[in-house]
């Protein structure tokens, strides 16, 4: 069950129907992101993700990028062999996006910067004997089996589409889809 009373609304500027929604789910309007300490930051984080008044911009993954590169740099310093610096990508990196996945769109900047760091690791800083693009076909193909992020990127939200349409979010979400259904068919 959903205590309306703990959960409070955050609209970004160009949202014309504030207090009509709010009084719609029948939860209360946030000023904290208007107060000028926030604003001046232009962001601020909850649970690890960003919370902006804005659309999430690439300088907003600062911290995933800042967390994939401390990781790989500890990983440099120990002599790992091809495969297994292709497991490290495989499990540990991709599940550290896969958070950030799971609420976001990637911008093409932080794809980019973010596979540009793994294919450095993977080829241990020397030259690449394959394209990332190479690299990341499936096994069956006969590569390595890592996936693109912007192909992780996309299954998320392919997968919150699906579970929105279908009704099996929960929460705030099971909240918002028990409300708006009734008026809207998907």
């Amino acid at each position: 069950m959903v205590n309306k009373e703990k959960i409070k609304a955050y609209f970004s500027k160009s949202c014309q129907i504030k207090t009509e929604l709010a009084s719609l789910l029948g939860i209360s309007i946030s000023t904290m992101l208007q107060n000028t300490w926030i604003t001046s930051l232009h962001f601020l984080y909850l649970l690890g993700l960003p919370l902006s008044i804005s659309y999430i911009k690439a300088r907003h993954f600062t911290p995933l990028i800042d967390n994939c590169r401390s990781k790989i740099e500890d990983w440099m310093l120990q002599k790992l062999s091809f495969a297994g610096r292709a497991e490290l990508i495989k499990s540990v990196l991709h599940n550290t996006l896969s958070y950030w996945a799971m609420s976001f769109k990637f911008p093409v900047s932080v794809i980019r910067e973010l596979e540009s760091l793994f294919s450095t690791f993977l080829w241990n800083g020397k030259m690449h004997a394959w394209s990332w693009q190479d690299t990341c076909k499936t096994k069956a193909e006969g590569d390595l089996g890592i996936r693109r992020i912007s192909d992780t990127n996309l299954a998320a939200g392919i997968r919150l589409f699906w579970r929105l349409c279908n009704g099996v979010l929960s929460g705030l979400n099971g909240c918002l889809l028990d409300t708006f259904h009734t008026r809207i068919r998907i």
